[in-house]
């Protein structure tokens, strides 16, 4: 059989092998163009902005239901624990407050930007990072998606 090219009689470029299996048509693809099965950079992004809501909803409302001293940091809880820290580590007299501070936590520079890290103790080999609520789905989305649990591919 032979291909036969040129508009169809809606003026869309077609392309046939007349008795065959293959028509494949040629309309340019812009957003919003594509099968309902495919899904778009910007759908994914919605999609993924939709879930971390929820997800920090979710924590939210889980740390509000325990106690003062829960572990998960809020964005503003974070940073002023930081600040906390430097403070205690630079004053020359100590209160109590100050020595569990600088106990419990420290403070280390990550490309620029300060980190919030349980005390040392001297053991560099293993640093365990604090991290806000508002960064954990992206810590979480990100590894999920590192050791292969991204999907689609």
């Amino acid at each position: 059989t032979r291909p036969t090219k040129g508009p169809s009689r809606s003026g869309t470029p077609k392309q046939r092998l007349t008795g065959s299996f293959l028509q494949l048509s040629t309309m340019p693809q812009k957003p919003g163009n594509d099968p309902p099965h495919v899904s778009t950079t910007s759908d994914t992004e919605t999609e993924i902005c939709h879930m971390r809501e929820k997800f920090l909803a979710s924590v939210t409302k889980l740390v509000e239901s325990k106690s003062y001293n829960s572990k998960v940091f809020s964005k503003e809880k974070y940073f002023q624990t930081i600040k906390e820290v430097k403070e205690a580590k630079e004053k020359g007299k100590k209160s109590s407050r100050d020595y569990r501070r600088a106990a419990k936590y420290d403070v280390i520079s990550v490309q620029g930007t300060e980190k919030l890290i349980e005390a040392t103790h001297g053991e560099r080999d293993r640093i365990r990072y604090y991290v806000h609520k508002e960064e954990l789905f992206d810590i979480l989305h990100d590894t999920h998606l590192n050791i292969g649990h991204g999907g689609g591919g």
